[in-house]
């Protein structure tokens, strides 16, 4: 067991420094932009209530923009996860899977037969498109002996998405 400590420091340590990175990034997003304003003037405006212009953009523009790209990453991350959980499959994602070529030529298919040209109607016929590619790929890895392994979905996947890149 005393391999377990250094382990375990490691991780500790590893977590930290992902932290500390990701404290650094959110200030450097909130401080960046088309007008640069100061770290100091950044938390001052976060911290310190100031009522400057600087802070406003702060508040108002770069904290919003700031929070959606955490959810989104964060987002992607779990479902990269969940997409590597079920497919038992360490280097599936959607692009080897087919599911973002799916999604492309369900919205290509809208707008050229269907006249879609809102982005609502991208984000659903995206989502039908990528659905429709994942019941396929999965219809193919499933098919002959042994049911869907992990090495049929990348394969399956691999050659819906050549098929639907073509």
């Amino acid at each position: 067991m005393p391999a377990a400590a250094p382990r375990r420091t490691r991780r500790v340590l590893a977590t930290a420094a992902a932290v500390a990175a990701l404290l650094v990034a959110v200030l450097l997003s909130l401080a960046v932009g088309a007008r640069q304003i100061p770290p100091s003037e950044v938390l001052d405006a976060l911290f310190g209530g100031a009522h400057t212009p600087n802070a406003e953009v702060v508040r108002e523009l770069r904290v919003p923009r700031t929070l959606i790209g955490l959810m989104v990453g964060a987002a992607l991350a779990v479902a990269g996860t969940v997409l590597q959980g079920i497919t038992r499959n360490p280097i599936a994602d959607p692009g080897i899977l087919g599911i973002s070529q799916g999604a492309s030529v369900g919205v290509v298919l809208a707008i050229a037969f269907l006249g879609v040209h809102t982005l609502t109607g991208y984000v659903w016929f995206a989502f039908a498109g990528a659905g429709i590619a994942s019941v396929v790929v999965y219809a193919i890895a499933s098919s002959g002996r042994g049911g869907a392994t992990p090495v049929k979905l990348a394969l399956g996947g691999a050659a819906i998405n050549a098929l639907l890149v073509s």
